[in-house]
């Protein structure tokens, strides 16, 4: 999928669905965890529009999702 890093609110086009807030993170880790929640915003989307056109289909199937790693924003969460 697509939320991998870099993470920079500067690589979208449109608003993100959803406002980050937080008056402990400073403007770079807030503009991370802006960009990071934006990419789950957009897989969401995408992951419905999947599974809506798989369960329109005849053939039963199984879909899993899983990550590799966490996302590279320690100075965000640390």
């Amino acid at each position: 999928m697509q939320n991998h890093y870099p993470y920079s609110a500067k690589y979208f086009t449109t608003k993100s669905p959803v406002e980050v807030e937080s008056e402990k993170l400073s403007y770079s880790n807030l503009d991370k965890l802006q960009s990071y929640v934006h990419n789950l915003c957009d897989m969401d989307k995408a992951m419905k529009k999947l599974t809506d056109y798989l369960e329109k289909q005849d053939e039963p199937t199984i879909v899993l999702f899983y990550g590799d790693h966490f996302p590279l924003m320690t100075s965000v969460y640390a």
